[in-house]
């Protein structure tokens, strides 16, 4: 490991770790595109899984108060998990361009019709029936690119949960994503001793830093929050449209 390469891990992992304790997101999905210009992308994913795994475990049980919200969570997390193999399986098969792009359109039509209709959502019936195909596709993305926040991110956030309740979900289901995650790229071969020793050195920029962002996302009010979230879709828009020219 070079200095120069634990600088990026630092700095990309840093910033990714401060909106994540802002809104309960960000980490991978402002980290893997900064990573992915430097190195390869199974190569740049697999720095974000143990940090991942962390900073999602620690903000879950920081909220584990608010576990009965949501009915339907083993459906999600079974659904994801399946999904991450199939994602996997097309990482080492096919390159992720088209799906980058692809991506980087849906999101910004979501901020749009969000921006446009404000009161566009999902109730928890319409939410709960479409969660197992929705989260099969989610899986399939962390697995393929590393992110699911595209899917699980619009999900969550049209059902428009209070803050602590989105931010238990949304970090028991990423929890789960990057345990199975990694369990799946060491099958697959994509996890190395560097790679992983390198994911180990990304806890410290988290460690430091995410409390930073918890700190500023407290004083957040609701509708503070839900521009937040859209102003993060829109930064992983652009991430996955600027990486994919």
């Amino acid at each position: 490991m070079s200095i120069e390469i634990l600088a990026l891990i630092f700095v990309s992992i840093g910033a990714g770790a401060i909106c994540k304790g802002i809104t309960g997101m960000g980490l991978p999905l402002i980290a893997i595109p900064v990573l992915a210009n430097f190195l390869d992308v199974p190569h740049a994913i697999a720095i974000t899984i143990v940090p991942s795994i962390v900073s999602n475990g620690w903000q879950a049980i920081s909220h584990r108060a608010h576990r009965e919200a949501i009915d339907f969570l083993p459906r999600i997390l079974v659904a994801s998990c399946i999904g991450i193999v199939i994602g996997t399986l097309f990482l080492k098969a096919a390159p992720g361009v088209l799906v980058f792009r692809a991506l980087g359109v849906m999101l910004l039509a979501f901020v749009a019709i969000r921006l446009l209709r404000p009161n566009v959502g999902l109730s928890i019936d319409r939410a709960r029936a479409i969660s197992a195909p929705a989260f099969l596709a989610a899986g399939a993305m962390q697995g393929a690119i590393g992110v699911a926040a595209p899917i699980v991110v619009t999900f969550l956030n049209a059902i428009r949960f209070d803050r602590p309740v989105y931010i238990f979900v949304i970090s028991l289901i990423y929890c789960s994503l990057a345990v199975i995650q990694m369990v799946s790229y060491a099958v697959a071969g994509l996890i190395t001793p560097v790679n992983l020793a390198e994911s180990v050195f990304a806890l410290i920029p988290v460690a430091c830093l995410m409390p930073v962002g918890a700190m500023i996302g407290k004083r957040f009010d609701a509708r503070m929050f839900d521009y937040a979230v859209l102003a993060v879709i829109c930064l992983m828009a652009v991430r996955f449209l600027t990486i994919a020219a």
